[in-house]
């Protein structure tokens, strides 16, 4: 049996090594980080036209989260294979960054132009979202590192809208996201008072 801390540790162990040999597999077929980072933009792209669109219940509940969950893991293995691969540079952290906000952007705004959210819920997931990036990126430039501060990151935020699909209540999941990120905005900003003079 584990304890609470070492199942924790155990299950990251777990997945670093899933992650590493998958990365590994990708360097090898010669997939580049930039490529991932365009896979991971069109998955959220087309989950957000997927819910503009509001065809069918399958597509709408099945298939556009799991391409918003799809976009989510490309955007963790991105990073990875660019260190595998020595491929770390300025411009690909600069587009990464720019497109997991386009992704976002489509995700909730067409989460809210099929009707599945209020505009003022979707207005306010958007923006709030896009704070959270901002904000650590305003305050990173000042040379105080905000990876970590706050509850609702881009994983936490893509996991949020993804479940809440699978489960049905998109709209739960879209104030869920603007609650949080405007939560996490809060946080990071009392962490910039706390620590920059």
């Amino acid at each position: 049996m584990f304890a609470g801390d070492e199942l924790l540790t155990y299950l990251r162990h777990k997945l670093e090594y899933g992650i590493g040999w998958m990365v590994s597999l990708l360097h090898r077929a010669g997939v580049t980080p930039n490529m991932l980072t365009a896979a991971g933009f069109l998955a959220a792209a087309s989950s957000g036209i997927i819910f503009a669109w509001r065809t069918s219940q399958a597509l709408t509940f099945i298939l556009a989260p799991s391409l918003i969950l799809l976009s989510g893991f490309f955007d963790v293995i991105d990073g990875s294979l660019a260190r595998v691969s020595g491929r770390t540079t300025k411009l690909g952290g600069v587009l990464d960054s720019i497109f997991d906000r386009l992704g976002e952007i489509f995700i909730i705004s067409g989460m809210t132009i099929g009707g599945f959210s209020q505009v003022i819920w979707g207005l306010g997931a958007v923006s709030s979202s896009l704070m959270v990036s901002y904000a650590r990126a305003r305050v990173e430039v000042e040379g105080l590192r905000l990876e970590g501060v706050g509850v609702a990151e881009r994983p936490e935020r893509i996991l949020i809208l993804s479940f809440s699909t699978f489960l049905g209540y998109i709209e739960y999941g879209v104030i869920a996201v603007f609650i949080l990120a405007t939560v996490t905005v809060a946080q990071r900003i009392i962490y910039a008072h706390k620590h920059l003079y």
